[in-house]
């Protein structure tokens, strides 16, 4: 399967980049309720040196977001079913229920 970036992430990458970096710093590493640049993110969260941006749409049983994993490929993929790397540090996922 070829995951292609959703509508809305080229344009809010900067913004989440931002985000990213941030969470990287706090102790709890978690936020909810996230809107950027038309993107609905239901949770960020921080595991294992990387950050997951969960899509509040999880439509069909399937739950999407990215990931930003300064580090390389991500190795806590408790939110992952199939990864593609989109390029520098940003991953896309999906996971079906």
């Amino acid at each position: 399967m070829v995951l292609f970036p959703r509508p809305g992430f080229d344009e809010a990458r900067p913004q989440l980049e931002a985000i990213a970096r941030e969470v990287l710093t706090e102790p709890d590493g978690v936020r909810s309720g996230v809107e950027v640049g038309g993107l609905d993110i239901s949770r960020v969260e921080q595991l294992d040196g990387a950050v997951y941006f969960i899509e509040s749409d999880d439509s069909f049983g399937t739950t999407h977001g990215w990931i930003y994993s300064p580090e390389g490929y991500p190795d806590g993929q408790q939110h992952v079913g199939s990864i593609e790397h989109l390029g520098g540090p940003w991953y896309e996922f999906e996971r079906s229920s």
